[in-house]
Order: structure tokens, then sequence, then C-alpha cells
């Protein structure tokens, strides 16, 4: 495995974030540090790894420099790893490694005024976890629209849904600037409430929701809608938007809050299309 330098620094930052994750093991005996062992089973199932003994064959194969890298001075045993891995807190390691992919995500030189930020919420089955009467594990993540990149991620409880992850989901984002899509099922009072506390839904602007048929465009524009009726904000009602607004925003549905004064009695106006 070979990395260009700045790969291989953005790697020494990676093993010192998962270094101050809590360590399941016990202090007499530990060989290792966790920051490196977590890096390599990362670095490992990236490079295609799928099993235990694939990722110790990983650590073999890496090159000295990518070793030292990560702080891993001497090569683990497969069962080492298993022993760690099965004891690890797997909601922390994803926030750690998330915000670290958040981290390097953004340009470190922005120019001009700052976008909005696209965050899709979805879940998905993990490819390969099914195994023969035991059900696929199944994962809710938010992604960002602009590089695919998952900053935030949620195992679903057996036997439930994604509703019930989807606040320890977004709870430790920042989410001023962001404009949240979800599937229709996520359309409920509580998350509108949690997004909206953490700013998703605070700045005084035109809401957009694209995409096809079906993804929940028109159930979150009403929600919107409605929160901002029961919050007694003048607004507009969401409504497909009546001239062509390009190929990448047919099919959009805007929301328009004037916040100029209280809700009118009828508590709904056309929207016009900005």
């Amino acid at each position: 495995m070979s990395c260009s330098p700045a790969e291989l620094s953005d790697l020494t930052s990676l093993s010192t974030v998962l270094d101050r994750l809590s360590d399941p093991r016990r202090v007499r005996g530990r060989r290792y540090r966790l920051g490196s062992l977590l890096a390599l089973c990362l670095l490992a199932v990236l490079g295609g790894a799928t099993t235990l003994a694939g990722i110790a064959r990983f650590a073999i194969d890496s090159t000295p420099e990518v070793r030292k890298r990560i702080g891993l001075d001497r090569l683990p045993r497969a069962t080492t790893l298993g022993r760690l891995l099965s004891r690890v807190d797997g909601d922390a390691l994803d926030d750690a490694v998330g915000a670290w992919l958040a981290r390097h995500s953004r340009d470190p030189v922005e120019t001009g005024p700052p976008e909005l930020v696209g965050l899709a919420v979805g879940g998905k089955a993990v490819r390969g976890s099914r195994d023969g009467g035991k059900t696929a594990i199944h994962l809710l993540a938010a992604v960002l629209h602009e590089n695919q990149t998952v900053i935030s991620q949620r195992q679903i409880a057996v036997k439930s849904n994604e509703i019930p992850a989807f606040a320890p989901l977004l709870e430790r984002l920042d989410l001023r600037g962001h404009v949240i899509t979800a599937d229709a099922m996520h359309t409920q009072t509580d998350h509108a409430e949690q997004i909206s506390a953490q700013g998703a839904i605070a700045a005084k602007e035109n809401a957009v929701f694209l995409g096809p048929p079906g993804t929940g465009k028109t159930h979150l524009a009403t929600g919107l809608a409605v929160r901002a009726c029961l919050m007694a904000h003048s607004h507009s009602f969401p409504c497909k938007a009546k001239k062509p607004l390009g190929d990448h925003f047919r099919g959009a549905f805007l929301v328009h809050r004037t916040w100029s004064g209280m809700v009118p009695p009828a508590g709904f106006e056309p929207a016009t299309p900005a």
C-alpha cells in the first residue's frame, strides 16, 4: 500500500482521533495503541479485507511508512483484533470516524458566502451481513450530498426501524446551514423539532427539496409549513414550481417564509417560485 505525503499526514490525524475513544481493554497487558489498531482495521476494510485474518494480512503487506504513520510498531494477530472489535463501542467509533471525515470533506479555502449544505438521511442493509437465518444488519446514515461522505451512522436495533435512530444520528452534528433530506417516514413532529433546535430550519431563506417522485419532498415541505403555522410565523404553503428551474430543479418544491408577522387567518398563501 502506497500513499502520498498528504494522505500519510491524514493517517496520523486519524489514529490520533481514534486514540481518544474509551479503551475497553484492561490496562495491564496492552501492547498496542487503541487508535493504531482501529486505524489499521479501517484501512484494511477500505482495502478490501473482509475477515480478521484479512486485516492481519493487510498489516503485513503495508509499507513501513504507513505502519509508522498510524503508530503500529508491531504486527497484531487476528485474535488480538477480534477481541478489540468485539468490545469497542460501535456508536462512539462511528462518531469519531464521521467527525474526522466531515473535517476532511470541507474545502479549507472557502471563497464567497457559505452555501447551503445538503445532508441526506437514509438507511441500507449491509451487504454480506445476512448469515443463514440471521437478519441483515441495517444502518441509518447521514451523507453529504456533494461528495457522498458519511459523517454520522447508527445501527438499527433488531425488530425496530429507522425512526428511533434519527435523533441519536443527528444530535452531535451542527446543522446550521444544512438542508436535511429524508424518507417520508421521518416526517415526525419530534424530528422537526430536533433539526429546528439544531439550526437546520432556522434560516430565513427558501427551502428547496430536490429529487424524483416518491422521495418525500411533499411531506417534508408540508411539515415545515405546518411547523411555521404552529410557531405563528407568516409563510407560504408549498406548491410545485410553475416555471422551469433547470434540469436539476425539476419537481422541486419551495417553502418561502417571510417572517414579517403573524400567520393570516387562513394560514396558507400560494407560493411564488423564486
